[in-house]
């Protein structure tokens, strides 16, 4: 969780750390474009996983049949690190 937290920082203060890791994966222009997308989503970082977003992902995932039955918060999400979500 510390390490998420801290690479969502580290990218939101500077795009251009993507570079490094998304020239490694993709051809030169794909990884230049990564930068930009990077640059624009970085406000949203969030590590945070609400009750609303797990519960939506677990019905999602009930109606694609991968799972059968209802699952808790809990099981899914670390709640234990809730104090660690925003650094």
């Amino acid at each position: 969780m510390r390490a998420i937290v801290k690479t969502q920082r580290a990218l939101a203060a500077d795009p251009s750390l993507a570079h490094k890791a998304a020239a490694r994966l993709f051809p030169a222009e794909e990884a230049d474009m990564i930068v930009d997308l990077v640059a624009r989503d970085a406000p949203y970082y969030d590590a945070t996983i609400s009750e609303d977003a797990a519960a939506g992902a677990a019905e999602f995932a009930r109606a694609a049949e991968i799972i059968s039955e209802p699952v808790r918060y809990d099981a899914v999400v670390a709640t234990q690190l809730r104090a660690l979500w925003n650094g």
